[in-house]
């Protein structure tokens, strides 16, 4: 959910704000799917961030936070673990790159 400066409130399945929020919306649009698994969805939450800095993204500056809608428990991922993730991202750029 997003609430605009007028106080409507506008229901999104994924979005962003700030800036490189245009880029983001872009790969939520071409890239979402209704059964993306939790993982899945990170990993497009960092693709987003990925190509909205062009790819200058830093895992110490990143913080992700889950909530499994079965459990209805919010859960806040290590450091570790979103280094994990970004590396994939940027992984994934270089082997792009080489191709």
């Amino acid at each position: 959910f997003e609430t605009d400066p007028s106080g409507t409130l506008l229901e999104y399945k994924a979005t962003a704000i700030g800036e490189g929020k245009n880029t983001a919306v872009e790969v939520f649009e071409e890239q979402y799917k209704e059964d993306l698994d939790i993982k899945e969805a990170i990993l497009l939450g960092l693709e987003a961030l990925y190509k909205a800095t062009e790819g200058k993204i830093d895992a110490q500056t990143i913080e992700v936070g889950i909530i499994e809608s079965d459990v209805k428990l919010f859960k806040k991922l290590t450091p570790e673990d979103v280094q994990g993730h970004v590396q994939q991202i940027i992984d994934r750029h270089a082997s792009e790159n080489e191709k």
